[in-house]
């Protein structure tokens, strides 16, 4: 016998699903759970049921496989919509199981009751309540809606009644997807031809097309940005690559000097509020229409279908200008602009070069968001897509250490090096624990300023008094230490590299504390966005 349970992980086997991550209830979860163990996917408990969502998002995002949490009734189900809302925004297809409390006339009850379906809809591609009586068909058209462009999450709720009974149905595999090239191709190949300087900007709809988005930037010998999602499809070493699109000020130059300007995989939610400041032609390569659902800016053409085959069929007849020497001047002209401006203590900029020095070079990075990130993104370099993870369309604090623990059950042999601030760090603390458990390939590393540093630059930019931005100054290596971690503390960049030098030699995950000097953040924070 098939229990309903089992159909559904095994739908999500079938699929690619490799991890089940959460934190359970005593309802369906333990079913759940039983089912994993029967076929051959792993359950992970995390700490907190947001964590098991972003875990499971990063495991999307690198095999393009759905991801899978689950989480209990009431509080556990209400704990999981950030969660469910960085699925939204950053695109990443994870179905999200939550228990469900019965429907039972003879033992009625209020107690940890809401409709859980209705609060995940706004954020959610779909929500439903799935019974043993639900077609496969039904089930299999849901786990499609989640690998859609745009993707993004689904949840099933589901009492522990319905969750063991048995069921006779069959889930199809996933739907064929349209693989002809639409005809606005053409009109944009002419565009194309009729281009000097074209301008590349690459979006997370591009990381499962690296080679041929790689090839089409070649023809066109195109000057580069990628977003930060998309970090890496064009080598941040790579002569065509100049800056990192965010829709802020840095890399205006190069756009204004651009006489035409493609997107290939763009998404506006990447893009920080702001109106579209540049006057040369717009097209797009895009895998759904987002300019008929309102995005920004307005393309003349869009080609909707598969980024690679689309990008392959330009590469194919393309011709690129010689304008290598203003491409590397913007590029030059870029570094220095981002970079972090000199300061007495120690600058993140230095930090994580050494930290990338020491690293193995297959390294995945993960970062939170914060005023860190800017400086962290700026002096990475990533060479391939999905080398480095960040929450970008939502921006959530508290990313980078469970994004690192779902790198690491997807990839095991791969190291991560997470980066976070103190406050993100805060916010993740029982990660620690799941980390630990797994004995995963995680350095961990806090630039450690004792404050919300980009909250606090925008505070003293509108020129009011410093408040409720600051903390204490905690001891994150003791912490790490409790749970079973190999760390360190650093106030001084000499004594960085010792540090990273003596955890390496330790078989266990890593934090190191870096004590870092903020006040640099206000200028490059500035020089970033204008």
């Amino acid at each position: 016998m098939t229990t309903f349970a089992e159909a559904l992980v095994g739908a999500l086997r079938a699929r690619g699903t490799r991890h089940l991550f959460g934190v359970p209830g005593g309802g369906s979860s333990l079913d759940l759970i039983e089912a994993c163990g029967k076929l051959g996917v792993r359950f992970v408990l995390t700490r907190t049921e947001t964590a098991a969502m972003l875990a499971a998002a990063a495991t999307a995002e690198i095999t393009g496989a759905p991801g899978a949490a689950l989480a209990g009734v009431g509080p556990g189900a209400a704990s999981a919509v950030n969660g469910m809302a960085y699925c939204a925004l950053e695109r990443a297809p994870v179905m999200l199981f939550t228990d469900r409390v019965p429907e039972d006339p003879n033992r009625p009850s209020w107690h940890q009751k809401f409709d859980q379906p209705a609060m995940f809809r706004p954020v959610a591609r779909a929500a439903a309540w799935l019974t043993p009586s639900t077609p496969g068909a039904e089930i299999a058209a849901l786990m499609d809606i989640m690998t859609a462009d745009p993707r993004g999450p689904v949840h099933v709720d589901m009492t522990a009644a319905e969750a063991g009974l048995p069921f006779e149905d069959a889930v199809p595999g996933p739907a064929e997807q349209d693989a002809a090239p639409p005809p606005e191709l053409a009109r944009i190949a002419e565009r194309l031809d009729g281009s000097c300087r074209v301008a590349m900007i690459v979006g997370l709809q591009a990381r499962h097309a690296g080679e041929p988005v790689r090839a089409l930037a070649r023809a066109l010998n195109a000057a580069c940005l990628t977003t930060y999602k998309a970090k890496g499809v064009i080598a941040d070493d790579d002569s065509h690559f100049v800056a990192t699109f965010t829709g802020g000020t840095a890399e205006a130059a190069v756009l204004n000097d651009a006489d035409l300007i493609l997107l290939v995989g763009h998404d506006p939610v990447e893009a920080i509020p702001g109106r579209w400041m540049y006057d040369a032609p717009v097209l797009a390569l895009s895998a759904w229409d987002w300019a008929a659902a309102g995005g920004h800016p307005a393309p003349e053409v869009m080609a909707v279908g598969d980024i690679g085959r689309m990008a392959a069929e330009l590469a194919r007849t393309a011709r690129g200008a010689d304008w290598d020497e203003a491409i590397a001047g913007h590029r030059a002209a870029y570094r220095a602009r981002v970079a972090y401006p000199a300061v007495e203590g120690v600058s993140p900029d230095d930090a994580v070069r050494m930290i990338q020095a020491a690293s193995d070079t297959s390294a995945r990075l993960t970062v939170d968001a914060g005023a860190h990130m800017i400086p962290t993104l700026a002096q990475w370099i990533a060479r391939e897509p999905a080398g480095v993870l960040k929450s970008n369309g939502l921006s959530t604090m508290g990313y980078a250490l469970p994004a690192a623990i779902g790198s690491a059950c997807a990839e095991p042999d791969r190291p991560v090096v997470a980066i976070t601030g103190d406050g993100g760090a805060m916010m993740c603390l029982g990660e620690l624990a799941t980390a630990a458990e797994l004995n995963a390939d995680i350095t961990y590393v806090i630039l450690n300023d004792s404050a919300l540093s980009l909250i606090d630059v925008k505070q003293r930019n509108q020129q009011r008094p410093r408040s409720g931005v600051a903390s204490e100054t905690f001891d994150f290596a003791a912490m790490a230490r409790a749970f079973g971690w190999a760390a360190a503390t650093v106030d001084r960049l000499d004594r960085l590299q010792p540090a990273l030098d003596l955890l390496a030699t330790y078989d266990l995950p890593k934090l190191i504390d870096i004590r870092i000097d903020p006040s640099g953040y206000g200028g490059q924070f500035e020089a970033m966005r204008g």
